[in-house]
């Protein structure tokens, strides 16, 4: 259920690029130079403008929650008919997890490679862009994509501590925006918005679409090696 949810949120912060004219405000421009809204399936909040004195339409705001928990229930009926499948897939994915509990961190060369030019490409746009819009609109549409390529990379090592490894780096990344909007005379609220817009959409999506093609991949798995991982999960449990 709380994918669905996710999924409307996302749609939300989407909606800007679809219902503003211009995106100067998250760039350091006048918000007021091109009109700026966002809102699915309603549109809720319109920059420079007001609805009845307020600058949230809160008459719309009911129905898009009513999306996001419609979506969500369709998702959550779908969790409630296939759990006994997914409670497996968990159960089975914890157990190999179990494997690599132990091992602290290790890169791969192709991990560390990847890594180092990540870290390059960074570097050299900052250095060359500085203080430019440029180098926040990279960090706007590309900050999501570094950070799953550089949880991916590390080799062996379990799932909590890829979530302290995106975690990390995302403070980073947000505090080189805020501090390169701030240089361009933003104010924090505006970048903060800015990555609440592009990073949202980039994130809610894409993590949806893993767990789409996972559960594709494991249903097209040939059935023998089912029956052998069923027999591997029986025997962890028993041990």
């Amino acid at each position: 259920m709380a994918g669905g949810l996710m999924l409307v949120a996302a749609a939300n912060a989407a909606s800007f690029f679809v219902r503003s004219r211009g995106f100067g405000s998250i760039f350091g421009s006048a918000p007021n130079s091109s009109p700026e809204a966002l809102g699915f399936p309603l549109e809720i909040w319109r920059a420079g403008q007001t609805y009845d004195g307020w600058i949230l339409n809160y008459a719309a705001l009911p129905w898009n929650i009513l999306t996001g928990v419609l979506l969500g229930g369709l998702f959550g009926l779908v969790g409630v008919l296939g759990k006994s499948k997914f409670n497996d897939w968990v159960a089975e994915f914890e157990a190999r997890e179990k494997e690599n509990r132990q091992i602290k961190l290790q890169f791969s060369v192709k991990g560390m490679l990847v890594v180092t030019t990540l870290f390059a490409i960074v570097v050299a746009a900052t250095t060359s862009w500085g203080s430019s819009h440029h180098l926040l609109g990279a960090i706007y549409f590309l900050g999501p994509l570094g950070l799953i390529l550089t949880a991916m990379q590390p080799d062996k090592i379990p799932w909590q501590v890829r979530i302290v490894i995106v975690i990390a780096a995302s403070i980073g990344i947000i505090a080189l925006a805020l501090a390169t909007g701030l240089k361009l005379g933003m104010t924090v609220d505006q970048v903060m918005f800015g990555i609440f817009v592009s990073w949202t959409p980039q994130s809610a999506f894409m993590a949806f679409l893993l767990t789409v093609g996972l559960i594709v991949q494991l249903l097209r798995r040939p059935k023998a090696l089912e029956a052998s991982n069923s027999f591997n999960l029986a025997a962890a449990t028993k041990e």
